[in-house]
């Protein structure tokens, strides 16, 4: 794993303060990683789907990292990683998350996930890193500054599940149309849903719906909505329910469906899964 970013040295007085930053790809690994705990505050950002993770516990179960979706760990978290697939990811670390109010995020589990559909979040770990890596030392106030940015978006962050918030970027979270279809994919992704009706409930036309979408996450709302779809599916598939089960579980409905659907993005059908896993 080659790592890209920077681990700064000021020893400053301030609070939350910004540690370290790195963007890194995961490779596929066939079995889970051993615990990874670190001291200070960890936000771990997917740029692509192909992990997952579980905190807090060894037993707790797994949790699909979706892409575009941060995992905020408080100091000493312990938490488990499985890649099954190459991953694109980042990190920052940081002190004294608890000053700013994040710990209202993590609750009692010490650990939180956060959608971010309009990839701000993934874009500033990004331009930390970079700027750590180009400049270093030098870096530091303006690496600052785009961290303090982070803790703003969180600060915003709507609930959408226990232990599952949603930052969308915009001024006012609630107006992003993205995260709004994102919130109401995860609650009925069990339902048979169309375009049409995703629209209707949205109140905005087909499409107003289609272009808006594509405008603010790149993919389409139907093609956002069989990826959360599989995503779920391949975690309850490694937990060992029958392909028949997932499938009614998942809105396909049907074994052939959600094979034919798992193949075309995994490049392999959900028994090859459960042999690699």
């Amino acid at each position: 794993m080659k790592l890209k970013g920077y681990v700064w040295k000021k020893a400053l007085d301030i609070r939350p303060k910004l540690v370290s930053s790195h963007t890194y790809t995961l490779a596929k690994r066939a079995i889970p990683s051993s615990a990874i705990c670190h001291a200070p505050w960890v936000l771990d950002y997917s740029f692509t789907a192909g992990a997952a993770v579980k905190a807090g516990k060894v037993t707790n179960p797994w949790n699909t990292r979706l892409a575009n979706q941060a995992h905020l760990y408080a100091p000493r978290t312990n938490y488990w990683e499985q890649t099954y697939a190459p991953v694109r990811a980042g990190y920052i670390k940081f002190e004294s998350g608890e000053k700013a109010g994040l710990d209202r995020l993590v609750g009692i589990r010490k650990y939180a996930r956060i959608n971010d559909q309009s990839g701000r979040i993934g874009q500033f770990i990004s331009d930390i890193a970079e700027l750590g890596f180009e400049r270093g030392e030098d870096s530091y106030w303006e690496a600052q500054a785009l961290f303090m940015r982070i803790v703003g978006l969180l600060l915003t962050a709507l609930k959408e599940e226990p232990d599952i918030y949603s930052v969308t970027g915009d001024e006012n979270p609630a107006q992003s149309l993205s995260g709004m279809v994102m919130a109401y994919f995860r609650m009925n992704y069990q339902q048979r849903l169309t375009l049409a009706k995703v629209a209707k409930e949205m109140h905005v036309s087909k499409s107003t719906l289609t272009h808006k979408f594509q405008h603010e996450t790149g993919r389409s709302p139907m093609q956002a909505l069989i990826e959360t779809r599989l995503e779920i599916a391949r975690l309850m598939l490694l937990r060992d329910n029958k392909i028949a089960t997932v499938a009614a579980s998942t809105g396909f409905y049907d074994a052939f469906h959600l094979s034919k659907a798992f193949r075309a993005h995994y490049g392999a059908p959900p028994s090859e899964l459960r042999k690699k896993d």
